[in-house]
């Protein structure tokens, strides 16, 4: 009986040596997303490091996974005095649902904000690992590395 292979990733990881960037193509996600959450944490509350396993939309690697880090905020509202029971009400539901979050992306020097179901739409994004920006920096110190921390993705 043949062992079935296991797809090839678009990339391979390998430990960075100290002070080593990483090769272009992993790209800067897991770093861009903690230093993001870890200096605007005071300033959005409810902010959000993010790590999921996304899927490569196109390509010969079509639907091969990759693990990313984004940032996800609510959107702050300002509810009027005048707001009616059934403002309030979709207002909540809405919350509930998540839809009132946006997620952040700043890797690779870009300014990536949309909602979250969008994002995870496009990303189809499948696993989800969420840090306060507390849990963030523990882990980054008990690890030494940005990222990731828990997926179940070998990159």
């Amino acid at each position: 009986m043949k062992k079935k292979k296991k797809p090839k990733l678009h990339h391979e990881a390998r430990p960075l040596q100290a002070g080593e960037a990483p090769p272009p193509a992993l790209g800067d996600c897991y770093e861009a997303a903690f230093n993001f959450v870890q200096k605007n944490h005071d300033k959005m509350p409810g902010l959000h490091l993010v790590h999921g396993v996304c899927l490569v939309g196109t390509g010969p690697n079509e639907g091969l996974p990759f693990g990313h880090a984004w940032c996800e905020a609510p959107i702050p509202i300002e509810l009027p005095t005048s707001a009616t029971a059934e403002f309030l009400a979709l207002t909540a539901a809405l919350t509930a649902a998540d839809a009132l979050v946006v997620c952040i992306d700043k890797s690779n020097g870009r300014d990536i904000q949309m909602p979250k179901a969008l994002y995870y739409f496009g990303g189809r994004i499948t696993q989800v690992h969420r840090y306060t920006w507390r849990e963030a920096a523990k882990w980054a110190v008990k690890t030494r590395h940005f990222g990731h921390w828990e997926l179940d993705v070998d990159n």
